[in-house]
């Protein structure tokens, strides 16, 4: 496979057909930094969490945290049985199987918030506040879902780059103004429109807009000092204004505690080491 970057001859549009982005991620052996090891380490905190509090859980309690526990380990079978497929046909990742890593992290944090919601909790405010199960399904659900939204958004499309960007930016536009029609109707109350609609056109708003920023990125990043600015950006500053966006925004919990600061300061510094 050709990386996308890679300068093609003369005439030839370098990002036609060709996926947008780097060959090493497209690999089977990506999967289980971006995938396995954050549900695995998931799994521990909330094995963790249950070895100190479970011996206070109620009956009902307890029962909500283990469905819990089995969409965790569910997501993380899922995680080695493809990483495992992928290995032994020796292919890059399909990019459906993008779109299915996507699916499998909304429905994990779908179940999950459903299942937590029924149980009060305890916790040590001081120790293990309650709440942190939530920020933590959270913080390591998003990783193998981010890079499944934007493995996805870079699949190779015949098409020439101003068609692209023509439909990127056609998806980015027309999926809110649906959404305002569909909510804007006299007949509909928007409390009663399905959740799975509102999942599903968020989806293909977020592919819309990865898909422009990818297409951006890589017309930007042929300049390695374009490319280092980039980075930056996009590793460091933005996902720290997120965080402090977060802090007056608690949307969809309150991710204002120490460890995501550091985790996101020192990924943030890690992508933008020069190759």
């Amino acid at each position: 496979m050709n990386d996308p970057i890679v300068k093609e001859p003369a005439g030839v549009n370098p990002l036609k057909n060709e996926h947008l982005l780097p060959v090493f991620s497209r690999q089977s052996s990506f999967l289980p930094w971006v995938w396995a090891l954050p549900i695995a380490i998931l799994l521990a905190y909330n094995l963790f969490y249950f070895s100190v509090l479970g011996g206070d859980f109620e009956n009902s309690e307890r029962t909500n945290f283990f469905q819990l526990l089995g969409l965790n380990i569910a997501n993380l079978a899922f995680a080695l049985g493809v990483f495992g497929f992928c290995r032994k046909k020796n292919r890059e990742i399909p990019p459906l199987l993008g779109l299915a890593v996507l699916a499998i992290q909304i429905l994990h944090l779908w179940l999950g918030i459903l299942t937590m919601e029924q149980s009060p909790g305890g916790g040590v405010d001081w120790f293990m506040p309650a709440e942190n199960i939530l920020i933590y399904q959270f913080t390591f659900c998003m990783i193998p879902a981010i890079y499944g939204l934007i493995h996805f958004a870079g699949v190779r499309l015949s098409m020439s780059l101003p068609s692209q960007v023509g439909l990127s930016l056609l998806i980015c536009i027309g999926v809110p103004v649906v959404l305002k029609i569909i909510l804007s109707l006299s007949f509909i109350n928007p409390t009663s429109v399905p959740k799975l609609v509102f999942i599903t056109l968020s989806v293909l708003f977020l592919v819309g807009l990865c898909r422009l920023l990818l297409l951006c990125l890589t017309w930007l990043f042929s300049s390695p000092y374009v490319s280092m600015l980039g980075k930056a950006l996009f590793a460091l500053v933005l996902p720290i204004a997120g965080l402090l966006l977060n802090k007056n925004i608690p949307f969809p919990v309150d991710f204002q505690i120490v460890d995501l600061y550091i985790l996101t300061v020192f990924n943030g510094v890690l992508l933008c080491i020069p190759n």
